[in-house]
């Protein structure tokens, strides 16, 4: 490591000939070496510098075939082979297979190769621009391809699930191609090209074609790859459209029909059971929400308790008779008691606790008035070596520090590493979870943290904790990226345990995080939002520097705060909003208008969307448990948990103002282009159903 830092000094002060001996050893370690790539990369700059154009052209080469294609200076190599070789096999694979990077770019502007690709040339390199995310690139690809012979439907498939799938925006330039593709394509295209046109059709919110068109799908593909959607469908869409009568036969039809592994049965379970509480049918309804109590989570078990207890209030709302009021009223504070001794720090808990105030009974909820678990002077970070018991894990440890004092954090985190597993076993055998937690968070192992939580102690996550549970509550709860977190907070009015909830529901603490809707980095920004967004705040967006913590949180902090403010501070709404995007969330609220807050929340049509904000007030919950005092508690709870709900959301919320709430000060730096952005597009992973 001495040797790498010396030859960087060395390159610095312009001594390249004793930087390229030191160099030349240090490339001949092996990949255990952390530096091995960037060794390699300063050897070749060096000696290209020095005129041995050969000597770097090899350099390079080995370079390539040593390193993965996804290393993300992978282009930049290749390109200097091509520079320095000529070698045409490498000119194509930079083009074709890094045809968004920087350097294809580059080529392409100075020379004509574009007239030297094939149409299967012109096909891969289509794919690995929608691999690149670089949607309008691919889409100039393929349109030239539509007529071609023999890749023309190919290139069909590819450009609808461009309009259809990524930009989501037009899925009516999809169906042309999806029907094409249907009567002309192999079998497998034909069945995709059915099952797309439904989907199509149900995204237009054109439900009786969807409808026509899944029957077909199911008469044609009994045993296809989407059966169970085609089932699921026949129910869901008449759901969404209030026909409770058809959604119950739809899906009476999937419990029948649908293959036995079943990925959406608690999807159907619960609509089923909605859809019978909804037609004031509450015996039936209190039967099929009782199904879903075999599911032993928070958010389906506890949601049928909930359920069932509201079914019970209604019906007693019904009945003439007073003792048989009084029992139906006792079996739903029976059912909501029973939700509360299961489950506590979540979402439906507190719901039933308001219930029960509103039957006459006690709160159950006092942690509220009690103290943070976590005790605020607490340390977050440090180096607690004196905790550990084992003299070699301690000696290597040591030098990690070493590494992380000088700044070379990345060093540190991969020579921490394989002492990972070792340092769990040592400190979770003594109990020294805070020193576990302290040495992971320092290094910023977030995740690494959680996971372990969760997977050797998920039982303990359940009640309210206490004694050792605390500390196994911080570890699956840290305050991660503390300091981006609480600036950013403050800049945009947003409550710092809020970012922590959503960063571990969107990435659970992951930099490198990108979904399957390409959302991005810890809070998992979209990149056409966040094109939007660094307008307004008049930064220049970067893919590259996108991932690092201070820059994803300064956007998607101020995209929370501006949500928040649109929807008049109800939270749950707010993130809603934020996964599904605040205009379908608007146009929920539009279409319950009068609902309460449990209902119009059950009535948020997107799945993902429903699922999503439920699970971000469990974790508010949690985090204002382990480190909220009780007045903060209190006052945001009543942002979380409205009593009555505000549907008049504003329409457009102006950006440029600066976003002041109740939890932080200070103003949002002023952009430079004096803008309003309507909400259009979600932040997040998108919409669902």
């Amino acid at each position: 490591m001495v040797d790498y830092y010396r030859a960087r000094t060395e390159l610095g002060l312009s001594k390249r000939k004793a930087a390229i001996r030191r160099l030349i050893a240090l490339a001949r370690l092996d990949k255990r070496f952390f530096y091995w790539r960037e060794v390699r990369v300063m050897l070749g700059r060096a000696l290209e510098a020095s005129g041995r154009r050969r000597s770097a052209l090899e350099v390079y080469r080995k370079l390539a075939a040593a390193t993965s294609a996804s290393w993300s200076f992978a282009p930049w190599v290749r390109s200097r082979i091509w520079a320095l070789g000529r070698e045409r096999k490498v000119l194509d694979q930079l083009l074709l297979r890094y045809p968004a990077s920087a350097a294809a770019k580059n080529l392409e502007t100075r020379g004509r190769w574009r007239s030297r690709f094939t149409a299967p040339m012109r096909l891969e390199r289509a794919r690995w621009l929608i691999k690149a995310w670089a949607y309008r690139q691919a889409e100039n690809e393929l349109r030239p391809l539509i007529g071609h012979k023999k890749l023309g439907i190919s290139a069909r498939v590819l450009l609808a699930t461009i309009y259809q799938d990524k930009m989501r925006r037009h899925v009516d330039r999809a169906l042309p191609l999806w029907r094409i593709v249907r009567t002309r394509g192999t079998p497998a295209q034909r069945e995709l090209a059915q099952f797309k046109i439904a989907k199509a059709f149900a995204k237009l919110e054109k439900y009786p074609e969807a409808l026509a068109r899944w029957r077909a799908y199911i008469a044609h593909y009994p045993r296809g790859r989407h059966i169970e959607d085609a089932y699921y469908y026949l129910g869901w869409l008449p759901h969404d459209r209030h026909q409770d009568l058809a959604a119950v036969r739809g899906f009476d039809e999937y419990l029948a029909h649908s293959p036995k592994k079943r990925r959406r049965l608690r999807y159907v379970l619960w609509f089923r059971a909605f859809s019978l509480y909804r037609l004031k049918r509450e015996a039936q309804a209190i039967a099929a929400f009782g199904k879903l109590l075999a599911f032993d989570n928070t958010l389906l078990a506890g949601k049928a308790l909930y359920w069932i207890g509201r079914s019970y209030e209604r019906w007693a709302e019904r009945e003439t008779a007073p003792p048989r009021r009084q029992e139906l009223r006792a079996k739903a504070i029976a059912s909501y008691r029973r939700l509360l001794s299961r489950y506590t720090l979540s979402y439906y808990p507190f719901l039933a606790d308001r219930r029960l105030q509103a039957l006459g009974q006690p709160t159950t909820l006092r942690w509220l008035a009690a103290p943070p678990a976590i005790a605020p002077r607490s340390a977050e970070t440090g180096w607690p070596l004196a905790s550990i018991a084992d003299k070699r894990l301690r000696s290597k440890l040591r030098s990690v520090r070493g590494l992380w004092s000088i700044g070379e954090v990345d060093a540190a985190k991969a020579q921490f590493e394989p002492l990972a597993e070792a340092l769990f076993r040592d400190l979770s055998r003594h109990d020294q979870l805070e020193a576990l937690y302290r040495f992971n968070a320092t290094l910023e192992r977030y995740h690494e943290l959680w996971r372990w939580a969760r997977r050797r102690h998920g039982h303990h996550l359940r009640g309210y904790p206490t004694g050792r549970e605390v500390q196994l509550f911080r570890m699956a709860y840290p305050r991660a990226y503390r300091d981006f977190a609480r600036r950013r907070g403050k800049e945009h009015g947003v409550l710092e345990l809020v970012i922590y909830a959503i960063m571990r529901q969107e990435s659970r603490y992951r930099v490198s995080a990108v979904s399957h809707t390409d959302a991005m980095g810890l809070m998992q920004v979209i990149p056409k939002t966040a094109r939007k967004i660094a307008k307004l705040l008049g930064r220049r967006y970067s893919k590259r520097t996108f991932f690092r913590p201070a820059e994803n949180l300064r956007y998607a902090a101020y995209y929370l705060g501006a949500l928040a403010k649109k929807f008049r501070g109800q939270e749950v709404f707010a993130f809603a909003g934020y996964n599904a995007g605040a205009r379908a969330m608007a146009r929920f609220l539009r279409e319950h208008k009068g609902l309460p807050f449990d209902e119009m929340v059950e009535e948020i049509a997107y799945n993902e969307a429903r699922g999503y904000c439920r699970k971000v007030a469990e974790h508010v919950l949690r985090y204002l448990y382990l480190y909220a005092t009780p007045a903060l508690r209190q006052r945001y709870l009543a942002r979380l948990f409205p009593a009555r709900v505000r549907y008049d959301y504003l329409d457009n919320v102006d950006f440029r103002a600066a976003v002041q709430g109740a939890f932080g000060s200070g103003a949002a730096r002023r952009p430079t282009r004096r803008r309003a952005l309507s909400f259009g597009t979600s932040l997040s992973r998108g919409r669902s159903s």
